[in-house]
């Protein structure tokens, strides 16, 4: 199974994507800035990070930005941003961002983008916003 990264200050966020993820037999970290999940992130050997578009120290896409740059961070690394806003596809691949993933989601949308993920599949938000 995966080893998530959540970083949000959202406990509520948090508490609803990690039971999810949890529930279909992963484990999560939880980090609350952009600066933890940077370190986290580098020392914790996860498989994948959520991060949130709104997190203090670095926002989400600052922080994909930084674990692109690092060398103990595999590139294959899927970075999700955490957002219910539309963002530009070119903003989300120059920032490093696999794809864009809804707070307000469903729990078949988190084991579906976990399991695609850890089968190196492409990730394709309209396929998981699909209900």
């Amino acid at each position: 199974m995966a080893k998530l990264l959540i970083g949000t200050a959202d406990t509520d966020l948090y508490d609803r994507l990690s039971a999810e993820a949890e529930g279909f037999g992963h484990t999560c970290l939880w980090c609350t800035d952009g600066g933890e999940v940077v370190d986290t992130a580098i020392a914790g050997h996860v498989d994948a990070v959520f991060v949130d578009v709104n997190l203090a120290v670095f926002p989400g896409l600052e922080v994909s930005q930084h674990l692109r740059a690092q060398p103990e961070v595999p590139h294959e690394m899927a970075i999700f941003l955490l957002s219910d806003d539309d963002v530009d596809v070119h903003v989300l691949e120059r920032h490093g961002i696999t794809a864009r993933f809804p707070k307000t989601h469903e729990a078949w949308q988190v084991s579906e983008v976990i399991t695609r993920t850890l089968r190196d599949e492409v990730v394709w938000l309209d396929e998981i916003d699909q209900s």
